[in-house]
């Protein structure tokens, strides 16, 4: 025998160690590129699912995360606090002689419903009345006057608790103003309060005596003689024509004008 020892045969190609089954590791490039290959398919499919899905997802929690309180669809809608005030308009309640706001109208405050022959067919019409301009003072028919020649200057608008000057009344008249008149004896207080709740802004309120009603309203050309402060017609009549059709300046009003101690003939 030799000393030398023999050296140990070489594993054959594709034999593994001793014991390890044959063909280790794999062999054959088939086997590894198809399965690498279906793993990239699948990353790739995973990877387009989560792209679409961040697409969805993410908007939708950007728009939910911005909601503030009150911009839902649930929320009322909010009104700003300076809505109402920009549309208030300053009062241009009449005044009592005396620069005294009259004070607004209670809410209460209504006229009797209108009955059947509560219309406004006695309503006296009177057509082609001068309207010159006089110094002088005039004896009017009928009284309280519709219309006809008078004073240059005009009463201011307001409730008075004296009489005015005629001349300078029918002036009011000749601007499309309301003028209710009354009999003092007639009425009481509450009355008079009526009334001048039912003055409109273009009007003049005052007592007449020896008018041949409680209450006379009068236009330019058209008059109404009433039965008393809660006479329903009284409504009819400013409602047909505060808006000044009859009046030979309609769009004038009784704004800007004197006081009745101030109207005196010239």
């Amino acid at each position: 025998m030799s000393d030398t020892p023999s050296s140990a045969p070489e594993p054959a190609a594709g034999s593994g160690p001793a014991g390890w089954p044959p063909s280790w590791p794999p062999s054959g490039p088939a086997g590894g590129s198809e399965g690498n290959g279906r793993r990239r398919v699948v990353v790739a499919v995973l990877a387009a699912v989560l792209v679409v899905a961040g697409a969805v997802l993410v908007p939708l929690l950007i728009v939910g995360g911005d909601d503030e309180p009150g911009t839902g669809d649930d929320a009322e809608t909010a009104v700003p606090a300076t809505a109402s005030a920009s549309r208030a308009e300053p009062s241009s309640r009449p005044t009592r002689r005396g620069g005294d706001p009259r004070p607004a109208p209670s809410p209460s405050t209504s006229f009797p419903p209108v009955k059947p022959g509560d219309d406004l067919s006695a309503v006296k019409v009177y057509n082609d009345l001068p309207s010159s301009h006089v110094d002088y003072d005039i004896a009017y028919d009928p009284v309280p006057p519709v219309g006809g020649p008078h004073a240059p200057t005009w009463i201011e608008c307001g409730v008075y608790d004296e009489p005015i000057r005629e001349e300078n009344g029918v002036h009011d008249l000749e601007h499309g103003s309301v003028w209710i008149t009354y009999d003092a004896a007639k009425l009481d207080a509450d009355d008079i309060d009526a009334l001048a709740d039912a003055l409109p802004d273009n009007g003049i309120m005052s007592p007449y005596p020896g008018i041949p009603a409680p209450v006379v309203v009068t236009v330019w050309g058209r008059q109404l003689l009433l039965t008393g402060a809660d006479d329903p017609r009284l409504q009819l009549f400013i409602d047909e024509y505060a808006g000044s059709s009859t009046a030979p300046e309609p769009f004038f009003s009784c704004d800007g004008g004197i006081s009745p101690e101030d109207a005196v003939p010239r």
